[in-house]
């Protein structure tokens, strides 16, 4: 999403808690509102009302700030299931914590470099 090309971000729910919003979520949301004659009202929509077109691959998973470059990559790139779109680092690695930055899949190349010795 512009200006910084991001497909995800966090925000904060009504509770204090970190969700992801994806541009995902938000072509499945313009695409189940769209109305003929006047198209999508953006301008009235909450984000947590779009955010409820999330799926399980739109997933945010919480960490805190000091894992492993090898543990975000086990989470990113996980054999079980669908792996979450991203890691928000937390200081108390609680969906509540203070936001000190975010893991997308596409860091998985620079994780990998980082592991090497």
């Amino acid at each position: 999403m512009p200006p910084r090309e991001f497909s995800q971000a966090p925000f904060l729910d009504e509770s204090g808690k970190h969700k992801l919003i994806t541009s995902n979520a938000v072509a499945r949301w313009a695409a189940s509102n769209y109305q003929v004659s006047n198209g999508v009202l953006i301008d009235r929509t909450q984000i947590l009302d779009v955010s409820k077109h999330s799926e399980e691959g739109d997933r945010l998973v919480c960490e805190r700030q000091d894992i492993t470059a090898q543990r975000a990559i086990d989470i990113l790139s996980s054999p079980k299931g669908i792996p979450p779109a991203a890691i928000l680092l937390t200081d108390t690695g609680h969906e509540t914590g203070r936001a000190m930055g975010l893991a997308v899949r596409a860091d998985l190349p620079v994780l990998y470099k980082s592991t090497r010795v």
